[in-house]
């Protein structure tokens, strides 16, 4: 007898536990949405989430009330952004998703890559340049190159890699290559053979500096500092041969590096998983560095960030993507003033004409992202002087 009524205050005792954790899980959303308990990051989506509606008179207005009040709802509704997270990170680590979001491609070792402007293609050697394409290439560049010739000013051209030209091992299996040669190959290859133009292949010096550390962000598509770093130095060594004769890039040595975790990169951001970047590397200029002015400011063509050394000479223009952006300030120890320009060269014509004849710099930089250039249009930047 006795048995029997623990059994059943067991049983009871078991219902209530069931049926408040129902009453919690139900009223869970709602109570975030009023209290904000998720402080989940916001999911890469490529919309705004619907905002609250107007009440409108007559019937279709109350119609269009009800059905934005449900679109609302649905992109509104408590710890929705952790439960997308987490059927995200589920199917994309445990089942190596990539339906969901075909802008992240996962690798091992949790590397990622990004999978856009047909990346895999690129990388396989499956889409080549024709020749006609390679000589709208040379035409541009000699084009960019007499252009800025004219007014004295050196012009240097540089594709910054993609991070599975220099990481390819972390790459998926059956990413395997078809061709051994890339649009980036055929394109320094052929300006080699006829071009005088100055441009700047980086990879091998990437690849050989891979052993003293990362150089590229596991879950972010872009090169950490110390990546930026060794292509500066190649960049100076470069330009000393070529075209500023005694340039000398800075030495790693007057820096100290701080390995960081990081908040997610772009690419964890994209496939929504939130996971943290362990390959951060922040490197902070010693004492036996001059210190530099920094200045940030808006223009007319994007934005624009300046530095000035007033212990050295010279300036120089970079027209860069957000590859450049860890550049700043490293060429601004080499140079008394350097502008740094976002995302320009292949966003529009060139439309600078009025600054460059003004400021005169002895340099201008063009740099490009390897996928970038991949799929780029040369007819379409034309300097748009220069054709008339």
């Amino acid at each position: 007898m006795s048995s029997a009524r623990t059994n059943s205050k067991l049983k009871r005792l078991t219902n209530i536990c069931l049926f408040a954790a129902f009453i919690t899980f139900l009223w869970l959303p709602t109570l975030d949405t009023f209290l904000h308990f998720d402080h989940s990051s916001i999911p890469g989506e490529n919309r705004l989430p619907a905002g609250f509606p107007r009440i409108k008179p007559g019937s279709d207005g109350l119609k269009n009330f009800i059905r934005g009040l449900e679109a609302y709802f649905n992109d509104h509704f408590g710890f929705r952004k952790r439960l997308i997270w987490a059927y995200r990170s589920g199917m994309f680590y445990s089942f190596h998703d990539q339906q969901g979001n075909r802008s992240a491609l996962v690798g091992s070792d949790g590397w990622l890559y990004l999978n856009e402007n047909q990346m895999v293609e690129h990388y396989r050697g499956t889409l080549l340049f024709t020749p006609d394409q390679l000589q709208d290439w040379k035409t541009l560049l000699e084009q960019y190159r007499d252009w800025f010739a004219e007014r004295g000013i050196k012009f240097l051209f540089v594709v910054a890699p993609d991070k599975q030209s220099i990481y390819p091992e972390y790459l998926p299996s059956w990413m395997s290559k078809v061709s051994s040669e890339t649009k980036l190959d055929q394109f320094f290859a052929y300006m080699k053979m006829h071009s005088t133009v100055d441009v700047l292949d980086l990879r091998q010096t990437l690849l050989e500096n891979r052993s003293r550390g990362p150089i590229y962000l596991k879950t972010d598509s872009h090169w950490n500092q110390l990546g930026a770093f060794f292509a500066y130095q190649r960049l100076l060594n470069e330009l000393a041969v070529q075209l500023l004769p005694g340039a000398r890039p800075v030495s790693l040595d007057e820096f100290e590096q701080t390995h960081v975790t990081a908040l997610a990169g772009d690419l964890a951001a994209i496939a929504g998983t939130g996971s943290p970047e362990s390959n951060a590397i922040l490197l902070h200029p010693k004492a036996s560095l001059p210190p530099l002015e920094k200045i940030q400011q808006p223009y007319r063509t994007g934005p624009l960030i300046v530095t000035r050394n007033p212990y050295v000479s010279g300036s120089a223009i970079v027209y860069g993507d957000s590859f450049a952006d860890n550049w700043v300030p490293l060429l601004g120890y080499n140079f008394g003033w350097v502008s740094y320009f976002s995302n320009h060269f292949l966003t529009s014509k060139f439309t600078d004409v009025e600054l460059v004849n003004h400021e005169r710099p002895a340099l201008v930089i063009v740099e490009v992202i390897e996928r970038s250039f991949n799929v780029a249009s040369p007819k379409d930047l034309l300097i748009e002087e220069a054709a008339k």
